[in-house]
């Protein structure tokens, strides 16, 4: 989650996500590559950081963890600047900068998630959640993008984990739900 308070605007939140992009890319050995593209803005009041957490369920190991800030690695947390960086039990990412209101910061995160497909009756089978289900920020525009190993079909897709419709978006190996 993200730092929110409330801001003087009739509560409007101070702390919103103007995008999130995820892009998946499924391996051959059924790990997927995973990079988090968040441009939050922070309104009037100040924000020093941003958290991220990534469960490991449905995979052996979240590992190859990198986090990025507007741009560009995010060195190791020192002094209330940079990156702190947990991968046990699943991947806990910390930013932290310098006071930043009525502007915009760029976090990108960018992992493996290890085995991730599951071999179910039908086929493999990919089950990720991309977006953060517990996070205290709204998330004003949101795209998902996978990519297939070559020669890999999608069958169906589920954009909200419940009924499963044909895919029917494929173009060169990429689908955007």
């Amino acid at each position: 989650g993200a730092p929110t308070a409330l801001s003087a605007t009739a509560g409007a939140p101070n702390v919103v996500a103007s995008s999130y992009d995820v892009s998946l890319s499924v391996l051959p050995d059924g790990s997927v590559d995973v990079v988090e593209t968040i441009s939050l803005a922070a309104g009037p009041k100040s924000i020093t950081w941003f958290e991220r957490r990534v469960p490991s369920r449905r995979t052996d190991g979240v590992v190859n963890a990198e986090a990025w800030l507007d741009g560009a690695p995010a060195p190791s947390l020192v002094g209330g600047r940079g990156a702190r960086i947990r991968e046990r039990n699943g991947l806990d990412v910390r930013w932290e900068f310098p006071a930043t209101a009525n502007n915009t910061r760029v976090f990108q995160l960018r992992y493996r998630a290890m085995h991730a497909l599951a071999r179910e009756l039908g086929g493999w089978r990919l089950r990720w959640q991309a977006l953060p289900i517990d996070r205290s920020y709204p998330i004003q525009q949101a795209r998902v993008t996978l990519r297939a190993p070559e020669g890999a079909l999608a069958s169906a897709l589920s954009t909200d984990g419940g009924e499963v419709q044909p895919a029917t978006s494929w173009q060169e190996g990429l689908v955007v739900i």
